[in-house]
């Protein structure tokens, strides 16, 4: 699951860069809800998706795969960014410097806010 928190941490940090985020408390979740975090086998948690019966021999052949997988934020943490976030604008709005605090949501973290906030 390193993978998935390599690819989506940069992204999360993006909404909000000013805040500490504490990337120990997230958690990796499929489609199932099954929390990955926790997955300790000896292959990878979605490899048997992928083994399928060879239809030229009696021999199986690995098959790669899409996966939805969720990188869920604990709701006390995203709460905590959420008040930190006000507190920038109330700084910022009571400054007279016409610089932005916030940065406007990309698609990409509009979806993440989503997941987060049903999670």
């Amino acid at each position: 699951m390193a993978i998935t928190l390599e690819t989506v941490v940069p992204r999360i940090k993006a909404y909000c860069p000013e805040f500490s985020w504490q990337e120990k408390e997230f958690i990796v979740h499929d489609s199932k809800w099954v929390d990955l975090m926790m997955h300790a086998g000896l292959h990878p948690y979605f490899y048997n998706d992928c083994i399928h019966p060879s239809k030229k021999c009696a021999k199986v052949v690995f098959k790669s795969k899409q996966f939805a997988l969720y990188v869920i934020i604990p709701k006390s943490q995203w709460e905590r960014v959420e008040e930190f976030r006000n507190i920038l604008k109330v700084e910022a709005s009571s400054n007279s410097t016409t610089h932005s605090v916030t940065t406007p949501l990309s698609v990409c973290q509009l979806q993440l806010r989503v997941v987060i906030l049903s999670g």
